[in-house]
């Protein structure tokens, strides 16, 4: 990770993406960073496997996913004239291709659920979470509320980088930082019959 490397904003087309874009933009002015718009995809099986000549529909995506990223570069500088976009089409799978884009990053924006919206988070952002090489936000329904930056810690090495990258995004917004523990309770030390040691004896009288 470098600290004086791009924002790297993840797109898909998806209608989630225009939050995604917009959450990438604030972070990367937040930072005075330079923003790189990535947009990857697949070509078919046929062509990768058997060297097939592409068919039409394979050309006419290409420059429709070229225009798309003009399109949102002219959309994102005039919305945030002070940023320095540049665009990365990438030709293949996307976890890979965007994971390598994050050697040189200080921070890549993902969409929570992509095209597919039936899980709470799409496979692509839990990979690329897992395995990017600098922090990564994944970005849900945005909303307009300053809250404070939540991150849990459990004493490990990971949880200690998390506590860090969340103290950095607070004093970026200015916001408080909160950090949470969080753990099972504890068993009886000697199993359910030590409970009823803490039982207090109730009182004989002795009558004599």
């Amino acid at each position: 990770m470098r600290a004086d490397g791009p924002v790297v904003i993840a797109m898909d087309g998806s209608p989630h993406s225009a939050q995604t874009l917009e959450w990438g933009l604030t972070a990367a002015e937040l930072r005075e960073a330079d923003v790189v718009l990535a947009r990857a995809y697949q070509e078919p099986r046929e062509m990768t496997q058997w060297s097939w000549y592409p068919i039409l529909d394979d050309l006419r995506f290409d420059t429709e996913a070229k225009q798309y990223l003009a399109d949102t570069v002219d959309h994102a500088t005039s919305r945030h004239p002070r940023l320095r976009i540049t665009t990365r089409l990438l030709h293949g799978p996307e976890v890979p291709l965007l994971r390598d884009l994050t050697d040189d990053a200080q921070l890549l924006v993902v969409g929570a659920r992509g095209h597919a919206g039936r899980s709470r988070i799409g496979r692509v952002a839990a990979h690329l979470a897992a395995h990017a090489r600098c922090p990564v936000a994944v970005v849900r329904d945005v909303t307009d509320e300053a809250g404070p930056v939540v991150v849990g810690v459990d004493g490990s090495p990971s949880s200690l980088a998390a506590a860090d990258v969340a103290a950095q995004e607070a004093t970026l917004r200015e916001v408080p930082l909160v950090v949470v523990h969080a753990r099972p309770p504890l068993p009886a030390p000697y199993g359910t019959e030590g409970i009823g040691l803490l039982t207090p004896w109730p009182r004989r009288t002795r009558t004599t």
